[in-house]
């Protein structure tokens, strides 16, 4: 690729990343610091603002981009409660969510359960913060309250899908996060039937298999197009993905890959467009593919 066009290119998608920034950081940590000191005073006797709680989902997993709407939380309760809960047996999952939510109120007189009994804290910015206390179990998995399930407890291992967005990012020199929101912004604009974990685990795959895996910011709309056309070859009968690290199934309803194989072709062309220098025609299309957060660069 000229180098003209691969800086022209580059700068492009590095002001689209900027763009896609998650914003009210500042809020979003000040909201869990205060959390994590009021569920500490109780049950570990400190007021800890850090210990014993972790950011988890696409926020934590460091792929959510601009509008993100839910900030999930992993409190990780002291097992000397689970042995404390054993007496209520089935009803032992609702007694932890009430104790958990009447202590949230505390700071946060807005919480509220969700129709599926999860902690929730509605909040400014459009966002809502949903607490999800659990017990730590086997291999950094949890165990945490699911009353869709009939024993009343589920086990996920979110630490783990984490550790593995982490190792691949840092393996390909953060173009594995990069691509992860690239592709929520395409999600988003064309709105495609695909989940957040289900993107970030396709996007781990591809790295390790793209041949260009160790190029920079000048091959990042031939990244893009390159992880449609993965996208388009997926099996469209396939009902069942199984996530990166944790293994827990990610279910796909929707053919996703019909969306992929049209912008695979916009993508296309935008590439094209680019290597003939054509910077108009190459932003209409890019703006078609991503949408308006996309930057217009004249």
């Amino acid at each position: 690729m000229d180098k003209r066009v691969a800086s022209t290119v580059a700068d492009k998608f590095q002001a689209f990343l900027d763009n896609l920034a998650v914003e009210h950081t500042e809020f979003i940590m000040e909201t869990f610091r205060t959390i994590t000191r009021q569920l500490n005073q109780t049950y570990y006797g400190n007021r800890s603002e850090l210990r014993y709680a972790r950011f988890i989902g696409s926020y934590g997993r460091g792929t959510a981009i601009k509008g993100v709407a839910n900030i999930n939380i992993l409190y990780e309760m002291p097992q000397r409660v689970q042995k404390r809960l054993e007496v209520w047996q089935q009803k032992a999952p609702r007694v932890l969510i009430k104790e958990v939510r009447e202590l949230i109120e505390e700071a946060f007189p807005m919480v509220k359960l969700s129709d599926q009994c999860h902690i929730i804290i509605p909040s400014l910015h459009n966002l809502q913060f949903e607490i999800i206390p659990a017990f730590p179990g086997l291999k950094k998995s949890y165990i945490y309250p699911d009353l869709n399930n009939m024993t009343g407890w589920s086990t996920f291992n979110p630490l783990r899908e984490i550790e593995v967005i982490e190792d691949s990012n840092f393996r390909y020199t953060g173009k594995t996060k990069h691509l992860a929101r690239m592709m929520r912004a395409w999600r988003a604009a064309r709105n495609v039937p695909i989940s957040g974990m289900l993107l970030d685990t396709l996007v781990v795959s591809f790295m390790d298999e793209w041949e260009n895996n160790d190029t920079a910011f000048g091959y990042y709309g031939i990244m893009g197009r390159d992880f449609l056309e993965y996208l388009a070859g997926r099996r469209k009968n396939q009902a069942i993905y199984y996530a990166q690290g944790s293994n827990r199934e990610l279910p796909s309803t929707e053919d996703f890959g019909a969306y992929a194989n049209d912008d695979f072709k916009l993508a296309s062309q935008a590439v094209e467009h680019e290597l003939n220098e054509n910077y108009y025609e190459a932003n209409r299309l890019w703006l078609q593919v991503y949408g308006p957060l996309f930057p217009v660069m004249l």
